[in-house]
């Protein structure tokens, strides 16, 4: 039996389609492989002057609305109650690193990266936990990613901490 070559062009995209990996969780990955350049420790340190203006917005000395991705490492990241009842087995936590990013004064993500994260019965040695924002800085929706970028699990709720 002859196989066409045209026949395996839709078969290859198809294949590439289901393996493909979101642009950004490629931005995810690349933040954490680079994670001691997303800010520099004069950068970082200058956070401190930040100050929350009487819109609740994050705004710098002069003013300006914050725009920025902050690294915090050596998080113990704890999980929160309706973690603990679906997983009596489970952990108080687990180690993370994470990153905060603010756009235009608003917090809009919260990514964590988690070392063996127990879920729903699975170990992942890495998942992505990230939670997302409004314009506002009103929650929308928590999702949990693996070390691919697969989901593995989304809630309207802050599943893992809640």
């Amino acid at each position: 039996m002859h196989i066409k070559p045209l026949f395996l062009i839709p078969l290859m995209f198809l294949f590439l389609g289901c393996n493909s990996v979101s642009d950004e969780f490629r931005n995810i990955q690349k933040q954490f492989q680079n994670f001691d350049e997303i800010l520099s420790p004069l950068d970082f340190a200058a956070t401190s002057s930040f100050r929350i203006n009487d819109l609740g917005q994050w705004v710098t000395p002069t003013g300006d609305l914050v725009t920025l991705d902050i690294p915090y490492r050596d998080h113990f990241f704890t999980f929160g109650t309706r973690y603990a009842e679906q997983h009596p087995n489970g952990a108080a936590g687990v180690w993370s690193r994470y990153i905060i990013r603010y756009q235009e004064g608003v917090i809009r993500q919260r990514i964590y990266e988690l070392e063996k994260l127990r879920f729903l019965e699975k170990q992942y040695d890495k998942a992505y936990y990230l939670i997302h924002f409004d314009a506002t800085g009103q929650f929308v929706f928590a999702e949990l990613l693996d070390a691919t970028g697969r989901q593995i699990h989304t809630e309207n709720f802050n599943f893992l901490i809640s």
